[in-house]
């Protein structure tokens, strides 16, 4: 419940216990003008039908228009409502008036002249009205508003509704009230203080001082802990933001913490995977400065070699920035609307005349027909050429088959390319990690950077894409893996 409708809450069971109290005193009051100060006894009022009348009417009326008012305000503006209510009060001295603002909207059939909005009680004065000589009310009609209900309407607008008594009980009342009202409001004043106080401590108070230490601990980068939102309040809809920023928080120093550690992970292999080719490529050097190549051939074969090291630093070298500048976005993709099936069928083609593919038996096919996609054509065909060279680099087959096809699904293309190698035990989703290597199953003999596959995975990801590896469906052993765009 929102603190509002907590405040609102208390404000009406203030004004209905306070109402209670002041018309038990106002009816005491209204016996003593009836019947006189001798006959106060209890039994002597019970036996005075008239009291009895009023008593009731003031009572059944301070109900009615308090769970009216609880309930909808707006029911004061019912005429129907407002003249069922006036036909059920017993005596025909007891009426009442509503106000709204400055003017008055109901006025009693007991009540004959209209009067100055200046004559009336103001707002918040919830007690007997003091005898003013010079009131309409008095002067003309010998009307006393005994009692009067103060409320807001939903529009904002002040509303009150004065109940009236058609005799002159002002003197009396206002002689045998006083005492009592004043000693009956103070102590009502000590136990709605008392409430209050224990309202605003746990509804308020208590919610705002967890609310302050659990924001101190977050400033302290303490995050292992959680706020309270199990209450549907105000103080609870901030302490969920606070709680949503927590998660963000603890979420992220995990996220720093995992990248500290991948950054230690990828510079001690960037260490490794650079430190290898250069130390062979040094010992190469050096056997060939100091003389101990004598024969042409091995000379040759040594420079080869230096020469090849020499390209798998470079490589590694240009893998390293193009990663790089992907994971900092500085990489821009320059996106083009092509023909899918004409972008494949080049890709082949540039394969058969490639020498490199000479003893790669490579199958197409093509299910793809006059389909358009955003894409950035060097960067997806890097893709395509990178996982075909990691399947040809990896096999451990004398024929090597590669199985390309494409297809659309759900108007996707998907794109799927197996292999016929040793595929993997496990590591589906690894094998998209930079530098993995899963030595059961590939040659870790073989030369590579270790980032081709992961370099896929971020250009997939620049097209809104994504990649997934499976066992090869069409080969015994082998590797497949699977694109949608």
């Amino acid at each position: 419940m929102s603190i509002r409708k907590k405040l609102f809450i208390m404000i009406i069971s203030t004004i209905v216990i306070v109402s209670g109290a002041y018309y038990h005193s106002l009816s005491k009051a209204v016996e003593f003008a009836l019947n006189g100060p001798e006959d106060t006894l209890a039994t002597k009022m019970e036996e005075d039908k008239e009291y009895a009348k009023i008593n009731s009417d003031v009572e059944n009326l301070s109900i009615k228009f308090s769970k009216m008012i609880f309930k909808n305000p707006n029911y004061i503006y019912d005429e129907n409502k407002m003249f069922e209510l006036e036909k059920g009060i017993e005596s025909d001295i007891v009426g009442f008036d509503i106000r709204k603002n400055n003017e008055i909207i109901w006025k009693s059939n007991l009540q004959k002249y209209d009067y100055d909005i200046a004559d009336y009680p103001e707002f918040g004065i919830n007690t007997l009205i003091r005898l003013r000589k010079q009131s309409g009310l008095n002067a003309k009609e010998d009307i006393k508003i005994i009692k009067q209900i103060d409320f807001y309407f939903p529009s904002g607008d002040v509303g009150i509704i004065y109940i009236f008594i058609k005799r002159d009980l002002v003197s009396v009342i206002r002689t045998n009230l006083f005492f009592g009202t004043v000693f009956m409001s103070l102590f009502l004043v000590i136990i709605l203080s008392i409430i209050n106080s224990l309202f605003i401590y746990r509804s308020i108070s208590l919610p705002l001082t967890k609310l302050i230490e659990g924001v101190k601990k977050m400033k302290n980068s303490q995050y292992d802990f959680e706020f309270d939102i199990n209450k549907k309040d105000e103080i609870s809809e901030v302490a969920k933001s606070f709680e949503e920023l927590r998660v963000e928080l603890l979420e992220s120093r995990k996220i720093r913490n995992e990248y500290e550690k991948d950054r230690k992970e990828f510079i001690d292999n960037i260490t490794h995977d650079i430190n290898t080719p250069i130390t062979s490529a040094s010992m190469n050097i050096d056997a060939i400065l100091d003389g101990m190549i004598n024969d042409e051939k091995k000379e040759t074969r040594y420079l080869k070699n230096i020469k090849e090291k020499i390209g798998v630093i470079s490589t590694l070298v240009d893998e390293l920035s193009l990663i790089s500048e992907m994971d900092l976005n500085e990489n821009v993709a320059e996106f083009t609307l092509v023909n899918m099936e004409d972008f494949f069928n080049d890709i082949i083609d540039e394969m058969k005349y490639e020498k490199k593919y000479d003893k790669v038996e490579i199958e197409y096919r093509n299910e793809i027909q006059s389909f358009f996609k955003e894409i950035d054509v060097q960067k997806f065909r890097r893709v395509i050429l990178n996982i075909v060279e990691n399947s040809i680099k990896y096999s451990d087959k004398d024929e090597i088959r590669i199985r390309i096809e494409s297809k659309l699904m759900n108007n996707k293309a998907v794109i799927s390319i197996e292999d016929n190698g040793p595929g993997i035990q496990n590591g589906y989703v690894d094998i998209f990690k930079r530098f993995y290597r899963e030595d059961k199953s590939r040659n870790s003999e073989i030369s590579g950077s270790g980032l081709g596959l992961s370099i896929v995975k971020k250009i997939i990801e620049m097209h809104k894409g994504k990649i997934y590896s499976e066992k090869a469906t069409n080969f015994e052993n082998g590797l497949k893996i699977n694109i949608i765009l």
